[in-house]
């Protein structure tokens, strides 16, 4: 995001920018949406009075705009914070988590009862314990209990069956301690490292994974991406991928045709396609949705590389790498040579650029494969370029 301004009134300056960014005619300031909605809450909470120095909403320029307002036209920045006896919400937590455990076993003996029937009696069998009956909640925080009970049991079922680490989420250690990292797994595959999701979620995923329970915030102030924009008026400008304006170097790719498989073949397919384009001498580059596809293909790639040269000619692999996170970034500042494997998530689908050696070239350059779950199976296309 550019917001430019001018003039730009000195005692801005130098608040703002660095001498080396002097320029009399205009001033640049980059920033991340996220990064700019947060200035904004901190304003409408008055704890960030000067913080956009005086800077109004001028012109904006969007990048990838059809992400940023359409996919992601929903997504907030909020301030929270820590709200005095919020702590003791966290045996409410513990409570419930018990319940859902002493439910499912006393389901065990009955294997018939499956599905949305098992968890609507789990639910049941939670909410009849009454887990929010406890002295240790303060008397001015028992209406929030009550309100906030229902969505405090959803949560606890969908961190217990649907909510998975390498998927949904990550956990970190520093320090000996754990963190629930979640990702941003469908879009950009980036870690949402100042995100706590709300509702209890992040305390039972903690619990799921036996960390440290933290407590509860609440917001205090919030703004949305769209909201955020349309305080730009009439002057917002957006570029997106799907234009039609040429590149500066002619597009040598081949859009191979997409593949459907079922749920049970789509590993062999991937390992097979992958093994076949090593042998051509191409370096292969595989983008999955979750952290956990990459591990299995690796793990299973692994496996293929170090059985005897008898059983199966693994000479055609020489490298391979992972690219899930900004840690992985490094791997991008190395030229790709023939036969190597990047497997990544959508962290090397947008805004990477990954190099090539000429020798690579020779043999038809980078082999790409996408695959991603549909309502039928696994999609799995293929790109030479």
């Amino acid at each position: 995001m550019i917001s430019v301004q001018e003039p730009v009134p000195k005692n801005i300056e130098t608040i703002v920018f660095p001498k080396k960014w002097e320029n009399k005619w205009a001033k640049e300031i980059h920033e991340w949406a996220s990064n700019s909605k947060g200035k904004l809450c901190q304003i409408q909470t008055g704890e960030g009075y000067g913080t956009r120095a005086g800077r109004e909403f001028c012109t904006v320029i969007l990048d990838e705009a059809d992400s940023m307002l359409v996919d992601n036209g929903r997504h907030i920045a909020k301030l929270a914070n820590p709200f005095p006896g919020m702590e003791s919400l966290r045996y409410v937590y513990i409570k419930i988590w018990q319940e859902l455990h002493k439910a499912e076993q006393e389901l065990t003996s009955e294997p018939l009862i499956t599905g949305v029937n098992r968890i609507a009696i789990i639910k049941d069998k939670i909410k009849a314990s009454n887990p929010i009956d406890t002295i240790v909640i303060p008397k001015y925080l028992k209406t929030y209990a009550v309100k906030q009970l229902d969505k405090w049991i959803e949560n606890a079922l969908y961190a217990k069956y649907a909510c998975h680490e390498n998927q949904q989420y990550i956990i970190k250690f520093k320090n000996g301690e754990g963190t629930i990292i979640p990702l941003d797994y469908l879009n950009t595959g980036v870690n949402l490292n100042n995100t706590v999701w709300p509702y209890g979620l992040h305390q039972f995923l903690q619990l799921k994974h036996n960390l440290h329970l933290t407590t509860e915030t609440l917001t205090n102030s919030h703004v949305s991406n769209m909201h955020y924009i349309k305080k730009y008026g009439n002057n917002i400008f957006g570029m997106t991928d799907h234009g039609e304006i040429p590149t500066y170097k002619e597009k040598r790719f081949t859009e191979l045709p997409g593949v459907i498989v079922q749920d049970s073949n789509w590993l062999d397919s991937i390992i097979l396609e992958i093994l076949e384009q090593t042998n051509l001498n191409k370096a292969v580059l595989i983008i999955c949705e979750t952290i956990q596809d990459v591990k299995i293909i690796k793990q299973n790639l692994e496996l293929f590389k170090s059985l005897d040269q008898n059983n199966l000619d693994t000479d055609t692999i020489n490298t391979i790498k992972t690219y899930v996170d900004e840690d992985d970034a490094k791997i991008t500042k190395v030229k790709i040579n023939s036969r190597e494997i990047i497997i990544a998530t959508n962290i090397a689908g947008r805004g990477t650029d990954l190099e090539i050696t000429e020798g690579l070239k020779q043999y038809g350059g980078l082999h790409k494969i996408k695959h991603s779950d549909v309502q039928l199976g696994k999609v799995i296309l293929a790109v030479d370029d």
